[in-house]
């Protein structure tokens, strides 16, 4: 498990982002801090012993206390007790300084590290194909590009400081060693047993933040859903059901939380108590054992003690550390999910479409439905340039699956799309999709001006004339102009604060200051009043023959002016003509006109 930890933290580290010189300082500030504290704590047992025995006693010695002397000697200093308390305090203060200039460093990597791994789950979410957002929960999306990455951005900051401990609790057995191995020997069983406990207890930690996570995002998905459909909740008087349920998810992540801080405080009163009971055992040992001087007694003992404060703070970093390896993980497995389910790639060539768009025998399976019947079998049809063509059929029989393999949201398993007799695959797919114009029957908006939402994703930004004549030609200009600020109104989440009609209106316009070459329409009018279908009918009519226009459409009153209409049924098309030669020849689309006709 350590070497995998220490595997990800170096992953982490390299796609942060992060400057290699950030990095690096970190680094040398981190042993420069560890070095300093070393030589400020080692100073002790010279100024000690200076204490006991006076300055007679540092002229003989060997040793580490011989290189201080040496120095003293080399600066042209006195050796007295001053020049002793100068020589201690000096690294010490030096620590300080380092300790401030490594935090400001340290925590930079941390920030970098939270943006770096929230770019990357969003870039990663932003680039997979569509089934891997209907496949997921919201909440799921949310979690990991927002949660989790402001969970786990922190790993780099505990990671070096876990680097720091360790070394500082190297240079302290060390000191420890040179002053009285018999001792130090003895201290190790002592250190190792509160790994084991740390060992042991960071695996129920880290379960807890396996918990912890799942409760947090199953938290705020509900959060999520319920905001979204406070509609439905209101409608259902189910208020204390939602709140009832928010509860219960609520008190499950309150468990996981205390099991956790449970599980720390084991680990944070069990470690010092044995390192401290070990030391007093030490302590015993050293006095009625062993000869020792009180100068390096008192130094091996306060060594001891500092060293069972760095132990505690390993060991508090060490849990911390597992519990941001969870997020991290998550993080990684949601990139590496998004990735693998980015499958659709344009060519390089620029859409243009001057004469037909043709399926060509296309046949689909919504991805792990294989086995079912496919959803479009062998699908033959074409849409001419310029004109004003329209699929029609009962629910289910595939038109909307139609429209989205045109957008090569999905990729059709069998057969071939063609635009002007090449694969639409060898376009790119950011000129396709900027081409075609889509308006559908759930129309989405920002909470933001109308302005926002008309140039959302297009660059150069359009005019207010070409907004205003989009506007127009859906119908929507008379309505936006009487919006408390016109264009710059903004609406309210999800543009419920208009009408299903207008949002619809909103959505042609917004299609149409795009400049496409290609209008698609997935059920513009299923959901609308008599009036706000008649302006849709006439947008239409008046854009007949200035672009190329598909519609899918279950409401026959919108397409009886096209030029050519396709009925399916079962993934295929069955009939095709004007809508008058169908009334006469087809009964699917008569059961169709007679049904929204009485």
């Amino acid at each position: 498990m350590i070497f995998r930890q220490i595997k990800v933290l170096r992953d982490v580290l390299r796609e942060q982002e992060a400057r290699t010189s950030t990095l690096i300082w970190a680094v040398v500030l981190t042993i420069l801090l560890t070095a300093l504290e070393s030589v400020g704590l080692g100073m002790l047992l010279p100024l000690l012993t200076f204490v006991e025995k006076g300055p007679a006693a540092l002229t003989d010695v060997t040793g580490p206390i011989a290189l201080v002397v040496d120095f003293i000697n080399w600066l042209g200093m006195p050796l007295t007790f001053a020049t002793l308390m100068l020589l201690t305090v000096t690294p010490l203060i030096l620590r300080q300084i380092v300790l401030g200039i490594r935090y400001v460093v340290v925590t930079s990597l941390t920030h970098v590290g939270t943006r770096a791994l929230r770019r990357r789950a969003i870039a990663a979410g932003l680039q997979a194909d569509l089934p891997f957002f209907i496949e997921r929960k919201h909440g799921d999306f949310s979690n990991a590009m927002m949660m989790e990455p402001q969970n786990a951005g922190g790993i780099s900051y505990v990671g070096i400081s876990i680097l720091m401990h360790v070394m500082v609790c190297a240079a302290y057995f060390a000191m420890m060693f040179y002053v009285a191995w018999e001792l130090t020997l003895l201290m190790i069983p002592v250190a190792a047993s509160v790994g084991v406990i740390v060992r042991r207890y960071g695996r129920m930690g880290r379960e807890w933040a396996i918990r912890i996570k799942a409760d947090s995002e199953e938290l705020f998905r509900e959060a999520s859903e319920y905001v979204r459909g406070i509609r439905l909740i209101k409608m259902r008087a189910y208020e204390d059901g939602a709140l009832r349920h928010i509860d219960e998810t609520s008190a499950s992540l309150l468990d996981s939380r205390i099991g956790f801080d449970k599980t720390k405080a084991i680990v944070d009163s069990v470690g010092p108590l044995i390192l401290s009971l070990g030391i007093f055992f030490l302590l015993y040992i050293a006095v009625s054992k062993m000869e020792m001087r009180l100068s390096e007694l008192g130094f091996f003992m306060f060594v001891a003690m500092r060293l069972q404060q760095v132990l505690t703070q390993l060991n508090q970093d060490r849990l911390t550390f597992v519990r941001q390896f969870v997020s991290v993980e998550y993080v990684r497995n949601f990139v590496a999910d998004a990735a693998a389910q980015q499958t659709i790639f344009g060519g390089n060539q620029n859409f243009v479409l001057c004469d037909e768009l043709r399926f060509d025998d296309v046949s689909f399976h919504y991805p792990g439905h294989r086995r079912s019947a496919p959803v479009l079998d062998h699908l033959s049809f074409s849409v001419q340039a310029g004109q004003m063509v329209a699929i029609v059929g009962r629910s289910g029989v595939g038109k909307s699956t139609t429209a989205d393999l045109i957008l090569r949201q999905y990729d059709a398993q069998e057969g071939q799309i063609l635009v002007d007799g090449r694969p639409i695959e060898q376009f790119d797919l950011s000129s396709l999709r900027r081409r075609i114009g889509v308006v559908s029957q759930d129309t989405f908006l920002f909470h933001e001006t109308v302005h926002h939402n008309l140039v959302f994703g297009l660059d150069p930004i359009p005019t207010e004339e070409d907004l205003w004549g989009a506007l127009r030609q859906a119908h929507a200009d008379e309505f936006v102009r009487a919006l408390p600020a016109g264009l710059n109104t903004i609406l309210g989440e999800g543009g419920f604060d208009l009408s299903g009609g207008q949002r619809q209106r909103l959505s042609l316009a917004r299609a149409l200051v795009q400049k496409p070459q290609m209008l698609l329409l997935d059920e513009p009018t299923s959901a609308l009043d008599s009036e706000s279908e008649a302006a849709i009918q006439d947008s239409l009519g008046r854009l007949h023959g200035q672009l190329t226009i598909l519609v899918i459409a279950h409401r026959l009153a919108t397409i009886n002016t096209a030029d050519c209409i396709y009925v399916m049924e079962s993934g295929k098309v069955v009939a095709e003509g004007d809508h008058n030669t169908l009334l006469t020849t087809n009964s699917t689309y008569q059961a169709l006109f007679k049904a929204q006709t009485i």
